[in-house]
């Protein structure tokens, strides 16, 4: 490489690296303002501009040409010096697409790593240049489908980063992964550098199913077949790093059309990944509208995650990340994340709106959130919340858990430093033969096994909830943080909720309390907290705090407005101007590293929460 491209390339990363800084790692979408700097000019030699593809001569990629030649030389090292328009260009593979590179028709040679086609085991640094255009429309593929079809990342390979694709156009089949950047990414890496990094793109992304703006299936290693969903394989190898997406980001559109009416089908839908066994996504966000209307495991950010054991060391999950786009999915469906298993998501957020027609029975997991829509295995969710309304129209049977932060849990789960600000609401067919179970935190906690356990603290709800159905069958539970706790029938399970609150208006059938439901077959407490509530409605079963269940409730309290019609006899009614001093709320720890604050914000009608800095909207 020469002194003119050297300081070319050191410029560019230079300027991006201190404007990153600048602006925040918090905010991802900041570093894809970057101008354009000075390229050098393109030679268009063949097979590229320079370079031997070690790497510390990596091969230069300035044109059209290039770019379709590094299909050639899967296992080198790349970096892109110019923009890149694909528009006009006629490739010599697959009729004239630009066919995904590392798919099934690379060179000749024997299958590396027993990957089922030859994978991109290299690594491309595309400086921040811009990929315009890329086209690429196959509905019947049977290989994965992106820029990339197959990356296969372990010993110091597999690492893209700095890509900015604009005006994608990509459809693919079914099954084997489509994404923008990458259909099927597999392997691991050696936890120093993320696999896909700082990655923008925009466009349409489609696909039958598995399918994410960035990369429609990540999996851990590559001995899994390319269409496995199978999480209980994925993170079996303990010491050994998994795959990051990291600084991404994706807008435009990402569809699914996995099921059908009345026969909704697994969609595997993300606006920036479909389906990642045992992966991390960090400081990322998507703007992506994510719809699938028949489709389950549908997400603003992912559609599936999971590490797939507890066993595992706690390195899977999603941190400082976000989704903003609108979600359309039938069941298990989140603003951030469809459906999540074993993992844990720390200072994330959602702000999208969340929608489902739950068709038919599927099996009582409808799980609708605004940041998770369903959440098993061992989680913890901290300083995350979700901003957007969460809906549900449904047609169907089965418990359906709608929540405005997660829709229905299962396992062990501990939630803290939380908060969910839209409102939920479900409403159910007449002649249908659903139990809903609605929260405005979380809707649904799962009962009937004695190791599960939930434990909730420091976290609100102040967007309310309605549930009224036309069917046979009254609500399963209604509250303004949690709708229900536990199985009608089963072993006791462990709940402790503290320092928590829920405001808004409730309206329900039956089952209805200010904070919690319904609460069956359950050990533990609830206390330290509150529900102020300017309107409240209930059928039967309804109290302005706990509308049915009995286990340990300490210091809960509630507005005396309600207290004429629903009466509360496991909480204390306090006046308005009582909600305005902390010294009202026996029990309340507040001030300096206490739960509570000592002064309750001017404006504000009820305490509020320590950690909360009112930077983000929270209280």
């Amino acid at each position: 490489m020469g002194k003119s491209k050297i300081a070319t390339h050191f410029f560019r990363h230079a300027f991006i690296a201190t404007l990153f800084i600048s602006i925040g790692a918090c905010n991802p979408l900041a570093i894809r303002d970057v101008p354009d700097a000075v390229a050098p000019a393109c030679k268009n030699l063949v097979p590229f501009d320079g370079g031997d593809g070690s790497s510390a001569t990596p091969y230069i990629v300035c044109s059209a040409a290039q770019l379709d030649q590094v299909r050639n030389y899967l296992s080198s090292n790349f970096i892109q010096t110019a923009d890149i328009d694909l528009a006009s260009y006629v490739s010599s593979y697959d009729a004239g697409l630009f066919a995904p590179i590392g798919s099934a028709d690379a060179p000749s040679a024997p299958l590396p790593h027993g990957a089922i086609h030859h994978p991109f085991e290299g690594n491309y640094d595309g400086q921040n240049y811009k990929i315009k255009n890329f086209t690429y429309l196959n509905a019947a593929a049977a290989f994965p489908v992106g820029l990339f079809s197959i990356v296969y990342g372990a010993g110091g390979g597999g690492v893209i980063q700095n890509v900015n694709m604009t005006n994608v156009n990509v459809l693919g089949g079914t099954t084997v992964g489509t994404g923008a950047l990458v259909g099927s990414y597999s392997g691991d890496y050696n936890g120093t550098t993320s696999n896909l990094k700082n990655i923008s793109v925009s466009g349409t992304v489609s696909a039958t199913d598995t399918v994410g703006g960035i990369v429609g299936l990540m999996n851990k290693t590559v001995h899994m077949t390319i269409n496995s969903h199978a999480a209980d394989k994925a993170c079996n190898f303990t010491g050994v790093a998994v795959p990051i997406i990291e600084g991404s980001t994706s807008s435009g559109t990402v569809t699914a059309t996995a099921g059908v009416a009345g026969a909704p089908a697994n969609a595997y839908l993300g606006g920036l990944a479909g389906s990642v066994n045992c992966g991390n996504i960090k400081n990322s966000a998507s703007s992506m509208a994510v719809s699938d209307a028949n489709g389950f495991f549908v997400g603003g950010l992912a559609g599936y995650l999971s590490s797939g054991t507890a066993a595992f060391p706690a390195t899977v999950g999603v941190s400082q990340s976000s989704a903003s786009g609108d979600v359309s999915g039938a069941a298990q469906a989140g603003g951030l994340i469809g459906s999540a298993n074993f993992v844990i998501v720390d200072s994330s957020n959602a702000s999208g709106v969340v929608v489902s027609t739950n068709g038919n029975d599927i099996g009582g997991a409808a799980a609708i959130g605004g940041l998770i829509g369903y959440l098993s295995g061992t989680d913890t969710i901290s300083n995350s919340y979700a901003t957007g309304s969460v809906g549900a129209t449904n047609t169907g049977n089965g418990i359906n858990g709608i929540g405005g932060l997660i829709g229905q849990m299962v396992g062990v789960m501990t939630v803290s430093n939380s908060y969910a600000t839209g409102k939920a609401t479900v409403s159910s067919a007449a002649g249908t033969n659903s139990m809903n179970a609605i929260g405005g935190l979380i809707g649904q906690m799962v009962g009937g096994n004695a190791t599960y356990s939930y434990t909730i603290s420091s976290s609100y709800a102040t967007g309310g909830v309605s549930a009224i159905q036309a069917g046979p069958v009254d609500s399963y539970g209604a509250g303004g943080l949690i709708g229900s706790v536990g199985a009608v029938m089963g072993v006791n399970i462990a709940l402790s909720v503290t320092n928590c609150f829920a405001t808004g208006d409730i309206e329900g059938d039956s089952f209805v309390g200010g904070l919690i439901g319904s609460i069956m077959h359950t050990l533990g407490s609830v206390t330290n907290s509150f529900a102020y509530n300017n309107n409240f409605s209930g059928l039967a079963n309804a109290s302005a705090v706990i509308g049915s269940g009995g286990i340990t409730f300490t210091d809960l309290y509630y507005r005396a407005a309600i207290d004429g019609t629903y009466p509360d006899g496991n909480a204390t009614s306090i006046t308005d101007p009582q909600f305005l001093a902390i010294s009202s709320f026996g029990g309340f720890a507040s001030g300096m590293g206490n739960p509570w604050k000592a002064i309750i914000p001017v404006g504000q009608a009820y305490p509020s929460l320590s950690w909360c800095n009112n930077n983000a909207g929270c209280q």
